[in-house]
């Protein structure tokens, strides 16, 4: 994998570039690449695509993660994003990955042994049947995390039975984010924008607290 891109996000988001990072980084690219070929995981197939497109924009997410949080849920995760990128660079949380999927969750748990992840666990779920017979998993989380699976009044209101008091809950969304948040009359969030600029991301970073 090509380094450079990703040491250089991992710098501006004040993320430490140690060497078992980067390497558990290397990892995911090589079997996200593969494991593409015969499942259609993502769309997006080329290496640079991917460092950008998924592992910074997954990482992007953090900024708005307090350093108390302890429990998040990544829901519709699809092949570990933001859910898995986050977990890499914030080991102390324990995730937890919501992916109907059949074949998605097999590679997540393929990926998750490979890179020698703990505390991070695939339900194989949709969010309104969670926790789908799962026992020992959290009612609610501390964060609630998506990638534009939802419009944000619907993110909303389908994330906020499951998050804890005082929790948050973000969505990463794209130019039509002024337009969704004109549906919110909850006044509990703020807006803010990554400064990924120079790596061509324009994002939106929702963060609604509960």
């Amino acid at each position: 994998m090509s380094n450079g891109i990703l040491e250089e996000a991992l710098r501006k988001l004040r993320i430490e570039c140690s060497e078992s990072r980067v390497k558990a980084f290397s990892l995911y690219l090589h079997m996200l690449r593969k494991w593409s070929r015969a499942y259609n995981l993502t769309s997006i197939v080329e290496e640079r695509d991917i460092i950008l497109k998924h592992f910074i924009d997954s990482l992007s997410y953090l900024e708005a993660v307090p350093e108390g949080a302890k429990t998040l849920l990544d829901i519709g995760t699809g092949a570990g994003f933001p859910g898995v990128p986050m977990k890499i660079a914030r080991p102390d949380l324990k995730v937890f990955l919501i992916e109907p999927s059949r074949k998605k969750t097999a590679f997540l748990k393929n990926l998750i042994k490979t890179i020698s992840l703990r505390d991070i666990y695939v339900i194989r779920c949709r969010l309104e049947d969670y926790p789908c017979g799962h026992k020992n998993v959290p009612e609610k989380f501390d964060i609630i995390v998506t990638r534009a699976l939802y419009k944000v009044d619907e993110f909303l209101r389908r994330a906020s039975p499951f998050c804890n008091e005082n929790g948050l809950m973000i969505i990463s969304k794209g130019p039509s984010c002024p337009e969704e948040m004109k549906r919110i009359n909850d006044g509990k969030y703020n807006i803010f924008r990554p400064g990924l600029s120079e790596f061509g991301l324009d994002r939106h970073m929702v963060v609604i607290r509960h």
